[in-house]
């Protein structure tokens, strides 16, 4: 899975920095929480390839020229997310993986995402939408 990186690239640098610390200052949960992870993202890779697959054919259908990403949530955000919860399970973390559709315009973004609305319900208070309100 590739990560999708800001346009500096400075997010995957400060995800490698945030892991990098991670590793060192809690090797032992470090190691467990990069076994639990992969477990789950394994689980997770047919469905992951799947929705992917509809993505892209559903994009095509509608004329989009779109690329569809899947990406991963790095460790110490899922350590923070997890912290958070007050040491809940790791299947609980809904954005484990994600999705990115990158299109060329704002109109196809907003064309991209009544398309993904049609194939499944959004969750109440979980769509954000940053051309909108950027920050």
């Amino acid at each position: 899975m590739r990560r999708w990186p800001d346009a500096l690239g400075m997010a995957l640098v400060q995800a490698d920095l945030e892991d990098l610390a991670f590793s060192y200052l809690e090797p032992e949960k470090y190691v467990r929480l990069a076994r639990e992870v992969a477990e789950e993202v394994k689980k997770l890779q047919p469905y992951v390839e799947q929705v992917c697959r509809i993505l892209r054919e559903e994009m095509e259908s509608a004329g989009i020229h779109a690329e569809v990403q899947s990406w991963q949530k790095h460790l110490a955000s899922i350590n923070r997310k997890l912290e958070e919860s007050n040491g809940g399970d790791i299947s609980q973390i809904h954005d484990l993986v994600s999705f990115r559709i990158l299109v060329d315009t704002d109109y196809e973004c907003y064309l991209a995402l009544g398309h993904i609305h049609a194939l499944w319900r959004p969750k109440d208070g979980r769509i954000k939408d940053f051309i909108a309100t950027p920050n």
